[in-house]
């Protein structure tokens, strides 16, 4: 059973218009492996595959 997955997550936070604004991106289970996100009461939740997310919060 393996259970740990890597994960990498990348932000930066500028002004674009004069306003506070933060960006980001996130890769979830970056190694691609199979893993058990969940484990109890006899059930096993399997884990997401590989993704690559991108975020932009502007505040104003």
């Amino acid at each position: 059973m393996y259970l740990p997955a890597r994960d990498a997550r990348y932000n930066t936070i500028t002004i674009v218009s004069g306003q506070r604004t933060t960006f980001q991106a996130v890769l979830d289970n970056a190694t691609n492996r199979d893993y058990w996100s969940t484990a109890g009461n006899g059930l096993l939740g399997v884990g997401a595959p590989r993704m690559l997310k991108f975020i932009a919060q502007m505040q104003f």
